[in-house]
């Protein structure tokens, strides 16, 4: 009898267990598949589209998750419209391929993968799963 409760007890456990797993793994995709539209965006906006995003595309489809609703990709995608549009203009001290010195540019990768990165866009993400869930 004791055995019968004991093998009773760890069947329920283990299947409670389960559905949270479950429910954790889906929001971690939904999570991960949000900030990585961000991230990509925020390339995409920085480099505005230059070509090697179109050869990027005709390999990577770059994000498919389907459980993200087609707002919530707009959404991301200002997002990282956003980031990009606000990382500075720097004057560098070096030469380019062409013999030009002090060139402007801009921090793109760095800036976007920071802000991929950072903890303000993880709980903007959990805060839109959230959104998505209780709707």
């Amino acid at each position: 009898m004791k055995y019968l409760v004991l093998i009773l007890g760890l069947v329920l456990f283990s299947c409670k267990s389960t559905q949270v797993d479950k429910e954790d793994y889906k929001k971690n995709e939904w999570v991960k598949a949000y900030k990585t539209h961000v991230f990509c965006s925020c390339l995409i906006s920085g480099y505005e589209n230059d070509t090697i995003f179109k050869l990027i595309k005709k390999k990577d489809p770059i994000v498919v998750y389907n459980e993200i609703s087609f707002e919530d990709l707009k959404k991301a995608y200002a997002i990282g419209k956003k980031v990009s549009d606000k990382i500075p203009e720097v004057v560098l001290p070096s030469e380019d391929e062409y013999g030009n010195f002090n060139q402007k540019k801009r921090f793109i990768m760095q800036n976007c993968l920071n802000y991929f990165a950072s903890q303000k866009l993880d709980s903007l993400a959990q805060n839109e799963y959230n959104k998505q869930i209780n709707n």
